[in-house]
């Protein structure tokens, strides 16, 4: 007779009936991530037949008593310790979010978005533990998606600040706040709720953001000692999306629709930052712009932005700058990149 085992007890978790039908065995691999050390951690696990034909769950798992259970969660791919132990290294030590993404990736060879360290410091309970906010004078606020590859449950608008008491120093993982959309209100809320944590809405003198409108207003009424400047970062960025839909309507107007791949290389190359690129690139660049003049003025005005937030030193500067960049390539653009220069010359005190 065989020796009964602790499966033969096992209720369904749906309708409670008592099952021993075992489907298969199997064990389940956690990342351990803690004091600088990365394991793995295996725990058995037996997946059964639910003995009810009328419940919906044809199979359900049971796991066997054995030393760690409490660090099981749900579907995830980590540890209860370790998801603790990476929230407080990003919120308590001040480790960027995005660094400790790169991290996680190159110890476990497995991303972990962004989005899902945001919600482990949500259930860690840790927002609370922000640090002195009272000498923060620069705060860095961004907007983080989840991943639309993956069927995240949390599918939330991530708002992230970040900031230093000077615009030069390196940004650090501040805050983290969930809200259901990129509305005035959310982001209203993000600020309000740091400034209930401690942070001095007077002390604070810069606030940089994406091109988002609705920032404007909340900035406003939130910091009122506070100026709005634009990031850099996301102005080059959105630069490159208008040159991208720029050479992409240029190829479908002059290329058959088989013989657009060469073009469509260089247009890589274009996007590039031209001190990236090798001296054979430079020279691909070059005759493919001679091939096509009409593109050269949306390239060359790619990289004059790029110059102009770089080199200039003062606001005259910058103006001059502008202005010159203003007359030469105005009228001979195409039309993407003249909605964005439209954009930048509309919004260019935020800028600068």
């Amino acid at each position: 007779m065989r020796t009964p085992t602790f499966f033969d007890i096992c209720p369904c978790p749906d309708c409670g009936t008592l099952s021993n039908s075992v489907a298969c065995y199997k064990a389940r691999t956690l990342q351990h991530y803690a004091l600088n050390k990365m394991e793995t951690k295996t725990y058995e696990k037996v997946q059964l037949r639910c003995k009810n034909t009328a419940c919906s769950r044809k199979r359900f798992t049971f796991y066997p008593p054995q030393a760690g259970l409490e660090e099981l969660e749900g579907r995830s791919r980590y540890t209860k310790s370790s998801k603790f132990f990476v929230s407080n290294k990003m919120l308590k030590h001040q480790v960027s979010y995005s660094s400790l993404s790169v991290q996680l990736k190159e110890d476990f060879d497995s991303p972990t978005s962004i989005s899902t360290l945001h919600t482990w410091t949500q259930k860690a309970k840790l927002v609370d533990n922000i640090g002195n906010l009272s000498k923060i004078e620069v705060l860095h606020t961004d907007e983080k998606h989840p991943s639309k590859k993956k069927r995240l449950s949390n599918k939330k608008f991530v708002i992230a600040s970040a900031g230093k008491e000077t615009k030069s120093s390196h940004s650090v993982a501040l805050h983290a706040n969930l809200a259901d959309s990129n509305a005035s209100e959310a982001i209203q809320a993000h600020y309000q709720e740091m400034i209930d944590k401690g942070l001095p809405a007077e002390n604070v003198h810069l606030v940089v953001t994406d091109m988002l409108s609705a920032y404007s207003a909340v900035i406003l009424k939130m910091f009122p000692n506070a100026l709005h400047q634009f990031c850099i970062f996301h102005l080059i960025q959105s630069v490159n999306k208008a040159l991208k839909e720029a050479l992409k309507a240029h190829r479908i107007a002059n290329y058959a629709k088989g013989e657009r791949k060469e073009a469509h290389q260089t247009s890589l190359l274009m996007l590039k930052g031209e001190e990236k690129l090798s001296e054979t690139e430079r020279n691909k660049v070059e005759a493919f712009c001679l091939k096509h003049p009409e593109i050269l003025p949306n390239y060359a005005l790619k990289e004059d932005i790029r110059v102009l937030y770089a080199t200039v030193q003062t606001p005259e500067q910058a103006y001059a700058y502008k202005d010159i960049l203003e007359d030469t390539y105005a009228t001979k653009i195409a039309e993407p990149m003249q909605k964005n220069w439209q954009f930048i010359n509309e919004n260019f005190e935020n800028t600068i």
